[in-house]
Parts: C-alpha cells; sequence; structure tokens
C-alpha cells in the first residue's frame, strides 16, 4: 500500500484560525455571558499574524503576539479572537466583576496555550521535513552503493556478502522513510486539530513557492 503523502506546511497560518477552537469559544462566550454586552466586549481584536513566528521562542505571552503583529505588514485584525481588557468591561457591570476577571483570565491563557500548541506542532513538522532531507541523502547513498556491489560482485570482484549488506542498508532506509512519513501525518493531523480544523483556503502557498 501507498502511504498518504503529508501536505506541505502554509507558508502563513493566521492566528484567526485558532478561533475555531471548542476550548477557545467557549472561554469567549464565558466572558461575553459575564459581561452581557457582546458587542462592547468584542471592541478589539488580536493581529492576524503569522503564528509560524512563534516557532522556537521559549516563552510566548500578549507582549510577544502585539510585537509580532506590528513587525507583520498587512496583519489585519483576527476577528476570532476578541482582546478582553478586564478593566474596561468591569466599569459597564454592577457586581459580579470577579467572574469576569476569572473568565478573562481563563481566555487569555487559553489563548496563550493554544498559540504554543501550534508553533510546537509547526515545530516539529519542519524538524521533520529537516529530518526527511538528511534521510533523502542517505537513501541515495545506500541505493548507490548497492548498485555498485551488485556490479561488482556479477563482475567477479566482490562478494555475495557485501552485496547482502549493501541490500539491508537500502532496506533500513527504506524503512526510515516510511517511518519519518507516518510521523510527518501524525504531527500534521496534530496541527490541524491544534488549529481547530485545518488550513484556510488562502494558507495553501507554501514557503517552497516563494
Amino acid at each position: 500500500l501507498k502511504l498518504v503523502q503529508a501536505v506541505p506546511l502554509p507558508a502563513n497560518v493566521p492566528a484567526d484560525l485558532i478561533g475555531r477552537r471548542a476550548d477557545i469559544s467557549a472561554a469567549r462566550w464565558r466572558v461575553e455571558a459575564a459581561t452581557g454586552d457582546v458587542a462592547s466586549a468584542r471592541a478589539q481584536f488580536y493581529p492576524n499574524i503569522n503564528l509560524t513566528a512563534f516557532v522556537g521562542l521559549s516563552s510566548i505571552g500578549f507582549d510577544r503576539l502585539f510585537k509580532s503583529g506590528s513587525e507583520q505588514y498587512g496583519a489585519g485584525p483576527a476577528i476570532r479572537l476578541p482582546i478582553f481588557d478586564s478593566g474596561r468591561l468591569r466599569a459597564n457591570l454592577r457586581g459580579k466583576s470577579a467572574d469576569l476577571d476569572v473568565a478573562v483570565e481563563s481566555y487569555n491563557a487559553t489563548l496563550i496555550d493554544a498559540v504554543r500548541d501550534v508553533a510546537d506542532q509547526i515545530s516539529s513538522l519542519q524538524s521533520i521535513a529537516r529530518q526527511q532531507t538528511e534521510q533523502g541523502r542517505a537513501q541515495e547513498s545506500a541505493e548507490s552503493a548497492y548498485d555498485v556491489s551488485v556490479q561488482r560482485y556479477k563482475a567477479g570482484l566482490g562478494t555475495y556478502l557485501v552485496v547482502l549488506n549493501a541490500e539491508a542498508n537500502v532496506l533500513n532506509q527504506r524503512r526510515a522513510a516510511t517511518e519519518l512519513k507516518a510521523r510527518a501525518l501524525d504531527t500534521q493531523v496534530a496541527l490541524i486539530r491544534s488549529l481547530g480544523g485545518g488550513y484556510a483556503a488562502e494558507t495553501t502557498r507554501t514557503a517552497a513557492a516563494r
């Protein structure tokens, strides 16, 4: 059976995609329920930045979200990711401000966790891609060595044991290639899950196509 190929990682993974996640949606609804005024609560939005910018960062915070947004030209609003200012929203409430503070804190923590989750999966996919490149070279070398060993054996210049060893090396490399493809597929599924349902149509242009 032919192993299904992983879809290339898009060059742009907009932050708005994670707004589809069930945990973020639930946290957002709790804040809006606490305010009772959805229009007021959604006065501002986080920038719709490329989440690949967070790959490799040791820590991710809200200051990093805004900084990345200012550094990415043309990053519009992430309409699924409103910014909740508990201080501003609290001014419109009469009591139950503690409930609002808890809801906002939970939403913010869930958002940061989601960004970190996506960045980790993207980092893993990039790492696997590098390993696949290296493994591809190793497999080409093994295939070439096998061909040479067969030619030498047929010419009476080598032993069959050398052929068997070269063949075993080829099989090991093919097995490694299959394992890396499987890991890439598993990680891509994890990335799709962390994004709340896959890539948007406009993100399908890959870095390789640049």
